[in-house]
C-alpha cells in the first residue's frame, strides 16, 4: 500500500502484492516455474521499457496492456484477436478482486506496517514532502482466492485448451505472472537504481587505484605480503612494485567491504560508505533475489523496516534520493583524498 501526500488530505491507494506460495503449490506446477516466470516477465518488461514512450510513466496496479503482456507470454500461442479478448477478461476479473480486496482491507482494522519514508524532493528550497510506502497485511485463505480469482480465471482459459490439466497450469501459471507482474516504470526504476549503484562501484574502484598511485606509502600500510621468490623473479624494482600496486588494488576493490576497509585506513573514518550502505543491500536484493528482501538484506540492515520477504518499492522519489546521496558521498570523498595526510 502506498500513500500519496496531496496538497489537503492524504491519498490512499491499496495494491494486491502477490501470494506466489498460492499459484506455485498445485500439482500442476513444477519447481522451477517461477524462477522461469520472474526471468520471462523481467524481460519482457525490459523491452516494454524500450519502446515506452516516456521515461516517467505512471504506475498503474493493473493495465489492460500489463494484463495483455501476462498472456502474450503465458499463451503465446494464441491469435492475436484471442489474445484481446482473454485479457479484457482477465482484467475485469481482477477489477472485481480489487474491489473485494479493498472492502476486505479496509474493514479488517489491521494496522499498517510503514516500510519506508522517503524526502520526495532532497536539496530542494521548497516545503518538505513526504512519500510514504507501508503495506498492509491481510491473510487471504485458499477459500477466498478460489473464489475470487482461480475459479474465474479457470473458466475465462479453458476453452481454448482441450486438456482440463493443461488449463489448470496454465491458469496457476497466469495467476502467479499477475502476482509476480511489475508495470514498466517499476523495472525502470530498478534498472536506474542498479545501474546507479554499479557507477558507485566503478567510481569507489578507480578513486582507490588513484589513491594507491598518487600515494605510495599505501603499499607499505596495505599488509599484503610477497615471498623471496616474487622479489628474485622480479625484472627490476620498477616491476616488482607495479606487482604490488595491481596485488594491493585487488584486494582493496574486492567487495564493498573491502573498499571501506581500504578508505577509512587511508583517509579516516569519516570516510566509510556505510552511509549509503542501504542503496547498496536494495541493489544487491535487485539483482540477486528479484527485488524480494533476503536475510541477509536485514541481517546487513537490521533497523529497515522491511521484514524478510517483502517487495522492495523504489519510487522516483526513492531512486532521485539515492542518486543524489551517492553524488554528495563520491564528492565527500574526493574532497577527503584531496586533502588527506596519508603521506605526512
Amino acid at each position: 500500500m502506498e500513500e500519496q501526500r496531496g496538497a489537503e488530505t492524504p491519498k490512499i491507494t491499496f495494491r494486491y502484492n502477490g501470494n506466489a506460495r498460492y499459484w506455485t503449490t498445485g500439482k500442476n506446477f513444477d519447481p522451477y516455474s517461477q524462477s522461469l516466470t520472474t526471468f520471462r516477465l523481467t524481460t519482457q518488461s525490459l523491452l516494454d521499457l524500450l519502446n515506452a514512450p516516456g521515461a516517467n510513466q505512471k504506475e498503474k496496479d493493473l493495465t489492460f496492456e500489463a494484463a495483455r503482456r501476462v498472456v502474450e507470454v503465458a499463451l503465446s500461442n494464441l491469435d492475436p484477436q484471442v489474445v484481446n479478448l482473454l485479457t479484457t477478461n482477465i482484467v475485469d476479473i481482477y477489477g472485481k478482486f480489487y474491489k473485494e480486496l479493498t472492502h476486505r482491507i479496509r474493514t479488517a482494522g489491521d494496522t499498517l506496517r510503514i516500510q519506508q519514508i522517503v524526502d520526495s524532493a532532497p536539496g530542494s528550497t521548497k516545503p518538505r514532502t513526504f512519500e510514504v510506502t507501508g503495506l498492509m497485511e491481510l491473510e487471504l485463505g485458499s477459500e477466498f482466492l478460489d473464489k475470487a480469482l482461480r475459479e474465474p480465471l479457470l473458466r475465462a482459459i479453458s476453452p481454448y485448451f482441450k486438456d482440463q490439466l493443461a488449463a489448470e497450469s496454465a491458469t496457476a501459471e497466469i495467476g502467479l505472472m499477475m502476482d509476480l507482474a511489475r508495470s514498466p516504470a517499476s523495472v525502470h526504476n530498478e534498472a536506474i537504481h542498479v545501474s546507479t549503484v554499479a557507477s558507485f562501484e566503478t567510481f569507489l574502484k578507480n578513486l582507490i587505484q588513484s589513491i594507491i598511485d598518487s600515494h605510495p606509502n599505501t603499499l607499505r600500510a596495505s599488509g599484503v605480503k610477497f615471498s623471496a621468490i616474487d622479489v628474485l623473479d622480479a625484472d627490476s624494482r620498477a616491476s616488482l612494485v607495479g606487482a604490488i600496486r595491481t596485488d594491493v588494488l585487488a584486494v582493496s576493490t574486492r567487495s564493498y567491504r573491502d573498499m571501506d576497509r581500504f578508505l577509512k585506513a587511508n583517509l579516516g573514518s569519516e570516510s566509510s560508505i556505510q552511509e549509503v550502505r542501504d542503496l547498496i543491500e536494495a541493489r544487491n536484493v535487485l539483482v540477486h533475489h528479484a527485488g524480494v528482501v533476503s536475510e541477509q538484506y536485514k541481517a546487513t540492515l537490521p533497523n529497515s523496516n522491511y521484514l524478510v520477504g517483502d517487495r522492495l518499492q523504489l519510487t522516483i522519489a526513492y531512486v532521485k534520493q539515492s542518486i543524489i546521496r551517492l553524488q554528495k558521498m563520491a564528492s565527500n570523498l574526493v574532497d577527503m583524498a584531496r586533502h588527506s595526510s596519508i603521506d605526512k
